[in-house]
């Protein structure tokens, strides 16, 4: 991601892989497999506030892939190990966190 305009130059990066960008009341977040974004800690998720990225803190252990919200709600794709298998799916209301069973037969 890069932001140029006509009085300073400001460069904005990301140390891997962004899967989803998801707007929610308002607030843009980034998941995916990364550990910095722009210069800030925020391993997998984080948060754009207007001129900066806030990193969300996730569950121990948990690591998202993707991510779609609603008014109330942002649903996340998680993977609870190092295979990246979707294990469940994880509700983020704005500062709690409850998770989802996948259904029988999922396959991610």
């Amino acid at each position: 991601m890069q932001r140029r305009d006509q009085s300073q130059q400001t460069r904005s990066t990301v140390t891997a892989l962004v899967h989803s960008l998801v707007e929610f009341r308002g607030k843009l977040y980034a998941c995916g497999e990364f550990e910095r974004i722009s210069g800030v800690n925020a391993p997998g998720l984080a948060r754009w506030d207007v001129d900066h990225w806030t990193p969300i803190s996730l569950p121990p252990g948990v690591r998202v892939f993707s991510a779609v919200a609603n008014e109330r709600k942002i649903f996340f794709r998680i993977s609870s190990d190092t295979t990246g298998i979707p294990k469940a799916l994880l509700r983020f209301d704005g500062i709690r966190w409850s998770s989802i069973p996948l259904p029988k037969g999922y396959i991610g």
